[in-house]
């Protein structure tokens, strides 16, 4: 693969991504609705596009990093669209965060057209699209797959092929899920063993050594809850809100019951309805606190 690439969506995740593929030697256009962002990146050597077909007509791959899957699909399927612009054989990786669903039906709009997608969200925040350390769970054909492991080497450090179109959406989603509800419930947990009476800083060393210990309390909770520090955030709540809706959506698609992931929703929901939703997703804890009329407090470090 020749090293044209472009990157439609240079926000906290695209920006990172973006330079890393200019320290990779690539030549690399960028669009996004964000004038600054994209003046940053020219300044760093990025050329600018006025539309994602524009990217298309100058890259042979085009990493997509965007928030909500009606961007997305605009993004490539409409009038401005990456399919507008892309040749025959080559590459979409999309690194946002939707639905299998529709991951799937873009992929077929764009086989049609003879351009190549592979669905591959990522994990890492911010921190990790700077440092080129993302974990990457990618969905498509191997092939195509292997053609793209160089970019991926770029932007990534742990890149998992884990099945056919749309199954690194729906690892995503999951996963996603799974991390709402450890959230909301660690919320819960801390503030009752607070307001009993326990050490916060005792409480979190025990739970952390215990089976009930979790990725987001020993990663996230330091930073921003235990802490009370959500801004600037490491994934904003209405991110999660995004994710958790369209795993629950998922679900009932495959006619799995969400009872507990839907209870998390909801709490999201009230975070977001409460103007938290460009506070880090862990700030659904307040939602906890305010109704709980209680505090979990910090931990002096």
């Amino acid at each position: 693969m020749t090293k044209k690439a472009g990157v439609v969506g240079i926000g906290l995740m695209g920006s990172g991504m973006a330079q890393n593929l200019l320290k990779g030697g690539y030549d690399v256009w960028v669009y996004d609705v964000n004038q600054e962002a994209i003046d940053d990146l020219t300044t760093k050597g990025a050329r600018k596009a006025k539309s994602p077909r524009e990217i298309g007509e100058n890259s042979d791959v085009v990493l997509m990093s965007l928030p909500a899957v009606s961007i997305v699909e605009e993004a490539v399927l409409g009038d401005e669209g990456l399919l507008k612009g892309l040749k025959e054989g080559s590459y979409i990786i999309d690194l946002s965060t939707i639905d299998p669903v529709t991951t799937r039906r873009i992929h077929n709009e764009a086989k049609a057209k003879g351009v190549k997608t592979l669905d591959a969200p990522v994990s890492g925040g911010p921190q990790g699209a700077a440092a080129g350390t993302l974990s990457i769970m990618v969905g498509g054909d191997e092939t195509d797959f292997e053609a793209c492991k160089e970019i991926f080497s770029v932007i990534g450090k742990n890149v998992f092929h884990v099945g056919p179109i749309g199954a690194g959406q729906t690892i995503k989603l999951c996963n996603n899920a799974l991390a709402s509800v450890h959230t909301v419930a660690l919320g819960e947990v801390l503030l009752t063993g607070v307001r009993a009476g326990v050490k916060l800083d005792k409480l979190v060393e025990v739970i952390s050594n215990s089976s009930g210990d979790c990725w987001i309390l020993r990663n996230f909770f330091p930073k921003t809850v235990l802490v009370d520090k959500y801004d600037p955030p490491l994934f904003t709540l209405n991110l999660m809100h995004k994710d958790v809706g369209l795993y629950i959506k998922t679900a009932e698609e495959m006619g799995v019951t969400s009872i507990i992931t839907s209870l998390a929703y909801q709490m999201y929901k009230a975070g977001k309805a409460t103007e938290k939703g460009q506070l880090d997703h862990t700030s659904v804890v307040k939602m906890v606190e305010e109704l709980s009329n209680g505090k979990i407090g910090t931990i002096n470090s």
